[in-house]
């Protein structure tokens, strides 16, 4: 299969396909990609509500996860505000599992490629969806600094999303898109296996 290329940093589209480099077999992932620590679909919900401002922690359906340190946030300050940029960077900056799976637009998956299994997903039913838009209630002024919010095509606002993942396509940054909901078996191919590398 040819290698998909993203769409531009300022493009609406999503990229069709990602990578990631991954140990395991395929037959090892019956249920697909999920984090370390998996969210239920409205814990995913809550942390991109958390992350603009719709909600406080104490009242997000993982604060239990927080308080019991199964996820570990920059900042879990019942004062502190947060921005989706700070989910960003606690995914990518994060030495401990966490509620994300991580996933690259390139094929050499952000340098953890080599000696991996290279999976192929395909993520063509996600779309970009405006922050402001797909967040009721949301009151943060969105910064060119923000990762783009994916969402399934039909999902009119993260309410009913299934999918949920963020797009980090700063310029010069990673361009890691990650899932906070897992990525089912059925969207995962494999590119190249480990030995093929």
């Amino acid at each position: 299969m040819p290698p998909a290329s993203a769409a531009p940093a300022g493009g609406s589209d999503a990229p069709r396909v990602v990578y990631r480099g991954d140990s395991r077999l395929l037959t090892d992932l019956p249920r697909g990609f999920e984090a370390r620590v998996p969210l239920e679909l409205e814990a995913a919900r809550d942390f991109i509500r958390l992350y603009t401002g719709v909600k406080q922690l104490e009242d997000c359906a993982f604060a239990e996860d927080v308080r019991k340190r199964r996820i570990t946030l920059e900042s879990d300050s019942p004062t502190a505000v947060h921005t989706p940029v700070d989910l960003v960077r606690l995914i990518i900056a994060s030495r401990i599992p966490g509620p994300a799976v991580s996933t690259d637009p390139d094929v050499a998956c952000g340098g953890y490629a080599s000696g991996r299994q290279i999976y192929r997903i395909d993520t063509s039913h996600l779309r970009v969806v405006p922050w402001n838009e797909a967040v009721p209630g949301m009151t943060q002024r969105q910064t060119s600094f923000w990762p783009r919010l994916l969402l399934d095509r039909d999902a009119r606002s993260l309410d009913d999303a299934t999918t949920i993942a963020v797009w980090n396509v700063k310029t010069g940054g990673t361009r890691e898109v990650m899932f906070l909901t897992p990525i089912p078996r059925d969207t995962i191919a494999t590119h190249t296996s480990a030995t093929d590398a």
